[in-house]
This record gives C-alpha cells, sequence and structure tokens, in this order.
C-alpha cells in the first residue's frame, strides 16, 4: 500500500458481529487492548515525511520506543494472555492471532533496525560541561 498510509481505527469504531460469542467478545477486548499503540503508529506513519533538522533525533527514539512496547505488547500476549485465553476457549482457538505476530514481528524488527541505523550519533560534551553538571546535581 503506497503512502500516506491510512491511520488505524479504534477497535469500537468497527461493525459488530451479530452472531457474538465469547469468542467474538475475546477477539474484541483483544482489538481494543492495543488502542494505546495505535496513537504512536500514527504518530509515525503521519510525522515521519515532516520530520527534518533537530527534530529527526528525538522522531527515532519515539520511533523507538513505539516498536519497543509494541515488541513487549506481543511479548506478554503470547507468554501470558494467549494461553489463559487458551484455557477457557480451547487450544488452538488464538493460533490465528499467533500466526499474525510470527508474519507482522518480522517487519517491526526490520523497522527498528531501520530507525537504528538512522540514528544520528549523539553529540559528546565535553567534561567542562560534564563537570558543570555534576556540581549542579551535587548542589541540588
Amino acid at each position: 500500500m503506497p503512502a500516506p498510509y491510512p491511520l488505524l481505527v479504534h477497535a469500537s469504531m468497527r461493525p459488530v458481529e451479530s452472531n457474538y460469542t465469547l469468542r467474538t467478545h475475546s477477539e474484541q477486548k483483544h482489538g481494543s487492548c492495543p488502542q494505546h499503540l495505535y496513537p504512536g503508529i500514527n504518530s509515525m506513519v503521519y510525522h515521519a515525511p515532516n520530520v527534518a533538522g533537530d527534530k529527526v533525533q528525538p522522531f527515532i527514539v519515539f520511533s523507538l520506543t513505539v516498536i519497543d512496547i509494541i515488541h513487549h505488547h506481543h511479548d506478554m500476549e503470547e507468554g501470558f494472555y494467549f494461553p489463559e485465553l487458551e484455557k477457557k476457549l480451547g487450544k488452538g482457538a488464538l493460533a490465528p492471532s499467533v500466526e499474525q505476530h510470527h508474519t507482522f514481528v518480522p517487519q517491526v524488527v526490520q523497522l527498528k533496525n531501520i530507525w537504528k541505523i538512522s540514528k544520528p550519533a549523539r553529540r559528546r560534551t565535553t567534561a567542562r560541561s560534564s563537570s558543570k553538571r555534576s556540581t549542579r546535581l551535587a548542589m541540588s
């Protein structure tokens, strides 16, 4: 899909299925769970074409943070949340979700590697400015 990419839509804005079951309920709850990720992902997509100059470094740090949160989210789901749900729904009930993760994760890793390569070198502080900072910290 070419840019500009569409922004992600909150699960509550999607149509509700007529044959509502426990599985549908868990899928909708799972759909609602990563809502904290959507603003970060949308911000990366929306702002990336316009970031320049001294805004690049903070934007890359922000993007790497969003990606780390996505990884943590997936690790928690596959390590804890999905097994607990499968105790109620039956073994393999969330296999499609795990498959989606396994398809999605390599793309996230690739994006993270691109951000890391793009990350500009940090400025080194001089010994003088570093000692001033240490003095200020010691006085507070």
